[in-house]
């Protein structure tokens, strides 16, 4: 089932949350489409794949903004999937990275941008420009092989390309473990930590 928002002018639904918000269901042929008010139709999360690619920058804004809105308003949760990590970073309280289909990282978005753990979220994050900065962030090049994803390397997927891999990250793939402060990182050595 998948959730389309449709403006509403009228109705207790209009009154009470502005003009945003009339819910559509459309979904398979087993369920008819009706009409319903949020959040009591939602019984599963809303997932939006790429909401804001190809979209010009005014279209984008709106569009972020209408996800910050409903999760203001209507304590919403969303899965929020993008390329795009200053629009991630606008739209989400938390962030989970992942490289190669797999999760590197998980964790509150301001600490995640500002501290990352994972050594890739640290290389995506390099990338990001920055007004602030005047575009002076060290920019962290990847080297090596981008693995095939039907292929994966035998230990952590990262590892060809990691500038911190050592012999047990080419043999053993890591688990997604607790880092503290709502933290998780798959990294056998993670950044910030003693074993790095």
């Amino acid at each position: 089932v998948r959730c389309l928002l449709r403006r509403s002018q009228r109705g207790a639904a209009g009154r009470k949350h502005g003009p945003l918000l009339r819910l559509r269901l459309v979904s398979d042929h087993r369920r008819p489409n009706l009409p319903c008010k949020l959040p009591c139709c939602i019984r599963s999360p809303v997932v939006a794949d790429e909401p804001v690619s190809a979209l010009d920058v005014s279209v984008q804004a709106q569009i972020v903004n209408l996800f910050s809105d409903l999760r203001e308003r209507l304590n919403l949760t969303y899965v929020f999937i993008a390329h795009d990590l200053a629009v991630v970073r606008q739209v989400s309280t938390r962030v989970a990275v992942m490289y190669l289909g797999a999760l590197v990282e998980i964790g509150e978005t301001e600490s995640l941008y500002t501290r990352p753990r994972h050594p890739y979220t640290e290389a995506l994050l390099s990338a990001v420009p920055q007004a602030r900065n005047r575009g002076k962030r060290n920019r962290i090049i990847l080297q090596g092989e981008i693995p095939s994803p039907l292929d994966p390397p035998k230990g952590c997927k990262f590892s060809t390309r990691c500038p911190f891999a050592k012999e047990r990250c080419h043999a053993e793939r890591p688990e997604l473990l607790a880092a503290g402060s709502g933290r998780h990182v798959a990294c056998h050595y993670p950044l910030g930590s003693e074993a790095a």
